[in-house]
Parts: C-alpha cells; sequence; structure tokens
C-alpha cells in the first residue's frame, strides 16, 4: 500500500481528481466511484490551539482543503497535490 497526504484548493477539486462521476442519459451525476482504495475527506486543518487558550482566541487554518489517500500502487498522478514537507505529526493517518 502507498499512502498520501494530499492537499487541494477546495472540495470540489479534490472530489473531481479522487472520484469518477457516473451520469444519467441526460449528463446529470447519479454517483461516484473511488479511483483509490481507500479515501479519507479531512477538509480543513487548525494550527494547534495555544494553551493556555486566550478567551479571543480564533482558530487559524492550513491552506487548502485536505484528503489522505491509501493506494494499492503508486499513483503519481496525486504528486502535485502531496504536502511537502510531510507533517511530523498527522492529526489523521491509516492505522
Amino acid at each position: 500500500m502507498t499512502d498520501y497526504m494530499l492537499r487541494f484548493a477546495d472540495e470540489a477539486e479534490a472530489k473531481d481528481h479522487l472520484y469518477d462521476v457516473q451520469a444519467d442519459a441526460d449528463g446529470m451525476a447519479i454517483g461516484s466511484t473511488p479511483r483509490y482504495f481507500a479515501i479519507d475527506l479531512i477538509g480543513t486543518i487548525y494550527e494547534p490551539a495555544p494553551d493556555p487558550l486566550p478567551e479571543d482566541y480564533q482558530p487559524v487554518p492550513y491552506l487548502g482543503y485536505h484528503v489522505n489517500v491509501r493506494h494499492t500502487a503508486d499513483a503519481p498522478e496525486l504528486d502535485d497535490f502531496v504536502v511537502t514537507p510531510s507533517p511530523v505529526t498527522p492529526l489523521r493517518m491509516w492505522c
């Protein structure tokens, strides 16, 4: 298995690259099929909060829409979206 920690501009871009959409005869989307073995749509990730937490604290998001992908083979088509450098302490990962 190959694991990828990815960042896209937004959810729409992520789903465009990670799923194939099935359409009916009129072109209306009726479902989607993942292109990879497993996809974990994480979404927005925030910087760690300070401790102690100030009363006026506002969460600070990292840029992008985050996704973890596990695939049975290399997927070089995802290389442009890989988070670099890799997170030292990922918030979510495969077990």
